[in-house]
Parts: C-alpha cells; sequence; structure tokens
C-alpha cells in the first residue's frame, strides 16, 4: 500500500490526478487494475484501496520502465555493480526515509 500524508485542499486533487496518471499509464502501455483507487481518510492519509475483492497474485499495476525516471531497464536496476545501488537497495531507502516521518531528508 502506498502512503503518504497530504493537506485536505490538495488531497481532492490528488485523487483525480490519479485518475489522469491511469489515463497517461495506460496510454503508453501501462496497466491498472481497475478494482484499486486512490482513497484518502479524514486524517489526510492517502493510499491504494482495493474497491472489491482482489484475489491474492493478481497484477495491481505495471509500469513499463520507459515510464519509470531513473531506469534504464530491470538488468541495470538489479544489479549493483560498479559501486552504484540496485532497486532492492533504492527501495529500502526510500521504506527508511518514509519511517523516519518528519524527520526525513
Amino acid at each position: 500500500c502506498l502512503m503518504c500524508n497530504t493537506r485536505s485542499a490538495a488531497s481532492a486533487a490528488s485523487v483525480s490526478d490519479f485518475a489522469n496518471l491511469v489515463v497517461w499509464m495506460k496510454s503508453h502501455g501501462g496497466r491498472v487494475d481497475p478494482r484499486i483507487d486512490i482513497s484518502i481518510t479524514k486524517n489526510g492519509v492517502r493510499g491504494a484501496t482495493a474497491l472489491s475483492t482482489i484475489e491474492k497474485g493478481t497484477e495491481l499495476l505495471f509500469c513499463p520502465w520507459k515510464l519509470v525516471i531513473g531506469s534504464t531497464g530491470m538488468q541495470d536496476q538489479m544489479q549493483s555493480g560498479s559501486g552504484g545501488i540496485g532497486m532492492c537497495e533504492v527501495v529500502e531507502m526510500m521504506a527508511n526515509e518514509i519511517r523516519q516521518k518528519s524527520d526525513s531528508l
């Protein structure tokens, strides 16, 4: 589940922005399961929400590599050789920043 804090004024725009992002992603070869949406709680927490039952193992979202900023492909992302960092390290770094909340960068 993707989670972040938002302000109420920006919240409505964020929900409609998700719909625009879905249209754009699909027009460029991406896929988004129609049973997911972005919702925002009264506390301003935004996250992906299942609109109906989704079977375990179902692909919820597919983003082609050509749409990923800073990526040249799966092979490059999975390997960290030559002092670079791979996809797993990037995800771990992002998770650590999220856990820090307001103390994050």
